[in-house]
């Protein structure tokens, strides 16, 4: 995945540091599947020829996890959704990672394993006695869902509206500053730029007219002043104020001179006084040659994205109010925060959309029953309000960063979901009783579901060690949400399956 950025002619950008770290949590999920069958199917008394074991695995795995990988590239591809070009670009490499771990997990561990020795089998595939932690643990949960399940439907159920209330409280903010620690040099340095120097955000509105109508001065004059009153807006510049400065200086400091003269004429002479004695190049930041273009520059003070945006939404209310021949347009650092606002949350919107539709189609194709699809994106369905609910309890910042946390969770949480349902499918074809296939399905399958979950969990755990706020987020928000799934998949699953008891997981007449 890292090899091909070159090969693409692209740069290693601030969003792609995650990159490594998603290949080496997610590209082992395959693998650990197939090994936890192997361990299953390596018991006292059944097959132990070595290639008959390689081949038994892949014969048994290899559908699933082809599906259970490629729903996963599908929601990495949703990235390309992202408003910002190194996520999209990220997703697209990321999606060939997991291709190529698929292709890796297929092909290369089935070999070893047809080469390799056939190992002893583990003690407690022997001896129910010797059971270890896990296994008795999966077995409880086993037992509290067929206990209850219409019971854990209805705490799911009730937890994810509890969760939709934090929903509400999701911040959006795409103010870099805010993506280091507050003690960080480059977060101080803002703070004492605010506190002083007007802001460390630049606001440009770019108006065109006759500059040296008083008329169009006036405009520009009411547009600063009213900016001025706000209180995000620290400093304002523009050639108004030089005009007013000018006159009130040629009129030997009268106070009542700070102001727009009333006439063309005087304007044009006071332009014309400064270029005398005065560097004309003075006016370059403020108006072109032609007095035919003026910009107007706002400082300001805010490091949120919500005070930036309500100077933006300000300017151009005020602007909508005046007469202009030609629309000005508003730009700088300001206008971009404000613009990546509304992008960031439509990106979110149409990303989350995308990956459950995909999800649907494609379990529901692999199963062939649009039905499975739901089932697919049930717990998905419940994890998602959870995971955003705590960001607003939280008040951690839905960003550009992480902002692309739905389609990953999405496509790794899936995976769980896959496994189990193939696996219950299954016993339930073989005429195994929906009970016993749960307990089955959860001490078989549910081992090597616990085992990726974890992996997943561990590999970006790494990345609490950040100092990147958005990075450390990012890294939280996933072990929440993969543990969200995990718990999905092993008990809110089962007990809905165990309920509704669909066709297309019922034997066939």
């Amino acid at each position: 995945a890292m090899g091909l950025l070159p090969l693409f002619g692209w740069k290693l950008q601030m969003v792609m540091v995650v990159l490594p770290v998603i290949m080496l949590a997610v590209a082992n999920d395959y693998g650990i599947h197939l090994m936890a069958k192997y361990q299953e199917d390596n018991r006292p008394g059944a097959e132990r020829e070595s290639k008959a074991l390689a081949k038994g695995v892949l014969k048994s795995l290899g559908l699933p996890t082809i599906t259970a990988g490629v729903t996963t590239m599908a929601g990495l591809l949703c990235l390309t959704t992202h408003i910002i070009i190194p996520a999209q670009q990220m997703g697209v490499l990321a999606a060939i990672g997991v291709g190529f771990a698929i292709c890796g997990s297929l092909m290369f561990i089935p070999a070893v394993l047809a080469i390799l020795p056939v190992p002893e089998p583990l003690a407690h595939f022997g001896d129910a006695g010797k059971k270890g932690f896990l296994d008795r643990l999966l077995e409880r949960v086993a037992e509290k869902v067929i206990a209850v399940p219409r019971g854990i439907i209805a705490v799911s159920v009730l937890l994810g509206l509890l969760a939709c209330a934090g929903v509400m409280k999701v911040i959006v903010d795409t103010n870099p500053i805010n993506y280091y620690p507050p003690n960080s040099p480059v977060a101080q340095t803002s703070s004492l730029i605010n506190k002083h120097f007007g802001g460390s955000t630049e606001l440009s509105i770019m108006l065109e007219g006759d500059i040296q109508d008083p008329t169009v001065l006036g405009r520009i004059d009411e547009l600063d002043s009213r900016l001025k009153e706000l209180p995000q807006v620290g400093t304002t510049s523009g050639i108004n104020q030089v005009v007013r400065k000018m006159h009130m200086a040629v009129s030997d400091g009268d106070a009542s001179a700070d102001r727009i003269p009333d006439n063309k004429e005087t304007v044009a002479q006071l332009f014309l006084l400064y270029s005398m004695g005065g560097d004309p190049d003075d006016f370059a930041r403020m108006v072109d040659f032609g007095f035919e273009r003026a910009l107007l520059k706002i400082r300001i003070n805010s490091l949120s994205t919500k005070g930036i945006s309500e100077v933006v939404r300000a300017s151009e209310d005020i602007l909508e109010t005046q007469q202009w021949d030609k629309t000005p347009i508003v730009g700088g650092f300001g206008a971009v925060f404000a613009d990546l606002v509304e992008a960031v949350v439509k990106g979110q919107v149409a990303s989350l959309l995308l990956s459950f539709l995909l999800v649907f189609l494609m379990v529901g194709s692999a199963f062939r029953s649009p039905v499975a699809g739901v089932f697919a994106v049930i717990p998905l369905g419940l994890a998602m309000p959870m995971l955003f609910g705590l960001m607003g309890v939280l008040g951690i910042e839905l960003n550009v960063v992480t902002a692309m946390l739905s389609s990953i969770m999405i496509g790794v949480g899936v995976d769980y979901t896959i496994h189990f349902l193939w696996r219950f499918r299954d016993l339930r074809r073989m005429g195994t009783a929906p009970d016993k296939a749960v307990v089955e399905t959860l001490t078989t399958t549910g081992r090597g579901i616990v085992f990726n979950a974890l992996s997943v969990i561990i590999g970006f755990a790494v990345l609490l060690l950040s100092q990147f706020l958005p990075v450390q987020f990012f890294g939280f928000l996933v072990v929440i949400s993969i543990s969200a799934c995990l718990i999905g998949a092993l008990v809110l699953l089962p007990a809905i399956c165990l309920v509704v008891q669909p066709k297309f997981l019922e034997p066939e007449v």
